[in-house]
């Protein structure tokens, strides 16, 4: 207790000392309030954009090659989105900061729903890693790969070690975002492949998907199976449970899967994601009736991930089939089509909560000031 005490003391000590000096600088405490109501879901559009971002590049290449409008326009949006999602990062830094490390770090060792949820930080720097690296800006992305890679690797022992600490007895407080920090490893394999750093880096993939294999159904059962009251903003990361079969699909093939003549297993990976979509789907009527809060955010990179391993199964296995071919695709452009609408709906919603702050917090201003004789 006198240890919790302590450290509660410094925390409180710390931002008192850093609101005073905020204070201190002109225009700048006024957002210190807004900042430190920053959800930590803004990492999870921050991913969204990412994702989308490779999205778009991997629609280019692989349905318009030779069409040079569309490949400057894919690495147009690839940027801007990236751009967006640093922003999205910077944004979350700066609130950690302000709120003060000390606290910060006691959230993150306490509450497993803050360390499953903050890997979408380093998640979405190695997907910019990928981007840049596709942009042969290689330096640059070896720096973001190896931050998110540690990062990543840090949160994950601290959630690991928090599951352990509660047992199966607490069941009833997984989401489908529990599945993220050990499947999201994976990334560091695909990224780590484009950027150079050797096969060495696949070694992420397979310790993802052994752990998917234990994390992915117990996630499954708790929502699907047992399902006890989930409070109904909650349900938005339903969707999340997309992300881990996509993300493994897309991963193996980064690696080159394809080529160790384990063919039908990029086939098992790709029907599993419409398995779990079914399954998602049966969530579709209250995420309809729902209104926007904070968790849509966790609708945006996993409709990414699906779009993008779709067209890649489309590409590589259906494109030369007569048949098959638009079967395939058509559930890939639908999928690219509602990720970018729903990752612009929730970008839009997220900027216009801050305008309205903004502009509710330069009234109050106003209002002081005319108030002053």
């Amino acid at each position: 207790m006198a240890e919790g005490g302590g450290i509660e003391r410094r925390t409180a000590e710390e931002f008192l000392v850093l609101e005073g000096f905020l204070h201190n600088l002109p225009d700048t405490h006024r957002y210190s309030d807004a900042l430190l109501q920053v959800p930590v879901t803004a990492c999870a559009l921050a991913l969204g954009l990412a994702v989308l971002a490779n999205t778009w590049l991997a629609f280019s290449a692989l349905l318009f090659p030779d069409s040079t409008f569309f490949n400057v326009l894919a690495v147009f949006i690839a940027v801007i989105a990236c751009l967006l999602a640093t922003a999205l990062l910077v944004l979350y830094g700066a609130k950690i900061i302000i709120m003060g490390p000390l606290r910060f770090l006691d959230d993150l060792w306490t509450n497993p729903n803050v360390s499953s949820r903050l890997v979408f930080f380093t998640m979405t720097l190695m997907s910019i890693a990928f981007t840049l690296a596709y942009t042969h800006l290689y330096w640059l992305a070896a720096v973001l790969w190896v931050v998110g890679v540690v990062g990543h690797v840090a949160i994950l022992c601290v959630f690991l070690t928090q599951a352990v600490r509660m047992g199966i007895d607490d069941i009833d407080d997984i989401t489908a975002a529990w599945v993220m920090p050990t499947i999201g490893l994976a990334m560091a394999s695909g990224s780590g492949i484009a950027i150079g750093f050797g096969g060495w880096v696949t070694t992420f993939f397979w310790l993802a998907l052994l752990s998917a294999l234990l994390f992915f159904p117990i996630a499954v059962y708790r929502i699907y199976v047992k399902e006890p009251a989930m409070h109904e903003g909650l349900v938005c990361t339903n969707v999340v449970l997309l992300a881990p079969p996509a993300l493994l699909f897309i991963e193996y093939l980064s690696v080159g899967g394809h080529r160790w003549q384990f063919f039908p297993f990029t086939h098992v990976l790709y029907f599993s994601i419409l398995c779990v979509a079914v399954l998602v789907a049966f969530s579709a009527p209250q995420i309809i009736r729902l209104e926007y809060n904070t968790t849509t955010a966790c609708m945006t990179f996993p409709l990414a991930f699906a779009a993008k391993a779709t067209i890649m199964f489309w590409f590589g296995y259906m494109s030369d089939d007569r048949y098959l071919s638009w079967l395939f695709l058509l559930p890939a452009v639908l999928l690219f089509l509602l990720a970018n609408a729903i990752v612009g709906y929730v970008c839009v919603r997220f900027v216009t909560a801050i305008v309205h702050w903004h502009t509710n917090r330069a009234g109050e201003d106003e209002e002081e000031g005319g108030a002053v004789p």
